[in-house]
């Protein structure tokens, strides 16, 4: 048995965390990956599961038509459905750096629009998608056996109201998922809410109701952020605290050209395509009141890409011992501490929280 040293330290602001980019080149419809652990972006690289098979005979892999990614216990998932068969694929990794084969989600069927993906607060992977022959949603749950496979119930058809005309978006809101469905057109095509409590679904109801368009949504601080764009426009955003959804109000400095990505980590990361094909990122710290956004960066090296890129994030994991935490504690008063435990063999030992 390993023998540990103790010490207590000062809460940090937030964990460290390492972002993970995924983006479809178009010049060879491969998938590449970036990463950014706070030191700027690593540079693009091949995923090593690239080159989704595919069900059409005689075609060994496909381009992806989109992408989504989600974090699921501490791995990372990336979805994707194939450009000529219209079925859904999945990878997953645990390092964000070698990546299981792409397998496609069981047990089958075909979807015109991209994926929707969260984690519910039972520990179970919720997977969304809009039939490919219809406008109706869908629903299939996952749960690990041995990483990298997955218990999937199959295709579950989602209440018969619950249609939609475009991707679904899912987030969650302890303790339910909520999912905004693109209405019908007699509703002046707007983003209707229906509620899973982790037995059966609600709604749909309209407090967050709003416009068509190239949308996406996160939870960040117990806040769902909404992020509206189209063609030639800035991006727009509003927020719902629980109440009531916020004015829109323009994410300024980006005339727009395509579809949006957002990603809840330690900091609030949006993604969008400028008018030259250009993929940038806009960032947020958090804070109370109004966001501060640092500006729209371009991401190193981008390529031009003609789908929504999809990201994900992880907790970096942190080594303390007795010299660090008490450098940490000496002047400061307040806070929360941090437990952290290093084995003086060198094991890493991932810190837990205590107030």
């Amino acid at each position: 048995m390993s023998a540990f040293t103790y010490g207590v330290a000062v809460r940090p602001r937030h964990l460290p965390q390492r972002v993970l980019l995924f983006a479809r080149n178009d010049a060879d419809g491969q998938v590449y990956v970036n990463g950014d652990q706070g030191l700027g972006w690593e540079g693009w690289r091949l995923l090593s599961a690239s080159g989704v098979p595919s069900a059409i005979p005689g075609v060994a892999n496909q381009p992806v038509s989109s992408l989504t990614a989600q974090t699921y216990d501490d791995a990372h998932l990336l979805f994707a459905t194939g450009m000529y068969d219209a079925r859904s694929y999945f990878t997953s990794s645990s390092d964000g750096a070698t990546w299981a084969a792409w397998a496609e989600v069981p047990p089958g069927g075909t979807t015109d629009a991209a994926l929707a993906a969260v984690q519910g607060f039972d520990g179970r992977l919720l997977l969304f998608a809009k039939g490919g022959n219809d406008s109706q949603s869908w629903v299939n749950i996952a749960s690990w056996t041995t990483p990298p496979a997955m218990t999937w119930t199959g295709w579950k058809q989602l209440p018969a109201l619950a249609r939609s005309l475009a991707a679904p978006i899912a987030v969650t809101r302890y303790p339910d998922v909520l999912l905004y469905l693109a209405g019908p057109t007699w509703l002046g095509a707007m983003y209707l809410r229906y509620t899973w409590d982790g037995h059966q679904w609600s709604g749909p109801d309209y407090p967050d109701r709003f416009l068509m368009g190239a949308v996406v949504a996160k939870n960040w601080q117990d806040s769902i952020y909404f992020f509206f764009t189209s063609n030639g426009q800035p991006t727009w955003m509003s927020t719902n605290d629980g109440l009531a959804l916020s004015p829109w109000h323009a994410v300024a400095g980006l005339t727009t050209d395509g579809p949006l990505s957002v990603l809840a980590a330690d900091r609030l990361y949006l993604f969008a395509n400028g008018r030259d094909g250009v993929l940038n990122v806009n960032v947020a710290d958090p804070g109370a009141g109004d966001l501060v956004w640092e500006g729209w960066q371009p991401v190193p090296g981008s390529f031009t890409t003609g789908i929504a890129v999809a990201a994900t994030s992880v907790a970096v994991p942190m080594r303390w011992t007795v010299a660090e935490t008490l450098a940490s504690t000496l002047g400061v008063t307040t806070g929360g501490a941090l437990l952290g435990v290093r084995g003086v063999d060198g094991e890493n030992n991932v810190p837990s929280y205590h107030d």
